[in-house]
């Protein structure tokens, strides 16, 4: 019951919104995706090599707002970057910042190297944070904004979102259990 309240309430009032989602070119992203546009949120769909299935996904998108009633006016931009890469990571203002983008290896842990441990951490750690800080330089000043389902609210002493609670959010996500 308490999932499905937090859920109803959390999709209200995305007309309009504008979203973007990393790693959107498919799975969990693209699902998202759809979800938002269906709420009526714009969407920026973030891909860093496979054009085809980011227009894909595009297309879902806007017909799945279109078929929803609510969502007709839904607009969508198709962005290419890297994640692991600084100077990929340059947008203007948003509402909702989900960061989907993952590399996953299938090898044993045992017979991954560094380099491999190191390109995961960019993506998944180091992405995810630079999106989100992005995200917080152009909301500066704003009541509140979704980020990493995280919900970030001017701290009482700055004008500006609490970055400290990025940095500790992300230092944990970061650790081994």
């Amino acid at each position: 019951m308490f999932q499905k309240f937090v859920w109803q309430n959390t999709m209200r009032n995305l007309k309009g919104k504008n979203g973007l989602i990393t790693g959107a070119s498919s799975g969990i992203g693209q699902a998202i995706a759809i979800r938002l546009a269906r709420e009526g949120c714009n969407i920026a769909i973030s891909y860093r090599k496979n054009a085809e299935e980011a227009k894909r996904t595009e297309e879902i998108v806007l017909q799945y707002a279109r078929e929803s009633g609510k969502a007709s006016n839904v607009q969508t931009l198709i962005v290419q970057g890297d994640a692991a890469k600084e100077e990929d990571i340059k947008f203007g203002s948003l509402d909702i910042l989900i960061n989907s983008a993952r590399i996953q290896l299938e090898s044993p842990s045992h017979e991954i190297t560094t380099d491999k441990f190191d390109q995961v951490i960019a993506v998944n750690l180091r992405g995810a944070y630079l999106y989100a800080r992005e995200t917080i330089k152009h909301n500066v000043g704003t009541k509140a904004f979704r980020c990493n389902y995280q919900y970030f609210q001017r701290s009482r002493n700055h004008s500006s979102p609490d970055v400290s609670q990025l940095l500790y959010q992300q230092r944990r996500n970061g650790q081994f259990d």
